[in-house]
């Protein structure tokens, strides 16, 4: 009767409500993570493989900072790029690696005087 779909309608509320509540904690928590400095990403200089492999790849006629030309063992987001790039969208994929950048100013060392 009634009762019974009024307890169907609460039900699919309160899971479509969950479900909205888990993929907003996701967004936010992914969100946080690449935010925190620690991830990089080029669209002009290939951030997964060396310089040589690079200039191999450009010679080749391919892209180097493309999805399909990355070194998947540096490729952060590779699981979640890698149906979009079998789906024939790779062209559209962006790396992400994930690092430490630091720089330090080095002081020539006084000469000794012995």
């Amino acid at each position: 009767g009634q009762g019974g779909q009024i307890s169907e309608a609460i039900a699919e509320s309160t899971a479509a409500r969950e479900a909205y509540t888990n993929g907003e904690k996701q967004r936010t928590q992914l969100r946080y993570l690449l935010e925190a400095g620690d991830f990089f990403f080029s669209l002009s200089f290939p951030l997964t493989m060396p310089l040589q492999h690079s200039i191999e790849q450009r010679a080749k006629g391919v892209d180097p900072c493309s999805f399909v030309a990355a070194d998947e063992r540096f490729v952060w987001n590779l699981t979640a790029l890698r149906p979009l790039a079998e789906a024939g969208i790779g062209t559209w994929l962006t790396p992400i690696v994930q690092g430490a950048l630091t720089s330090e100013v080095l002081s020539p060392a006084p000469e000794l005087h012995v």
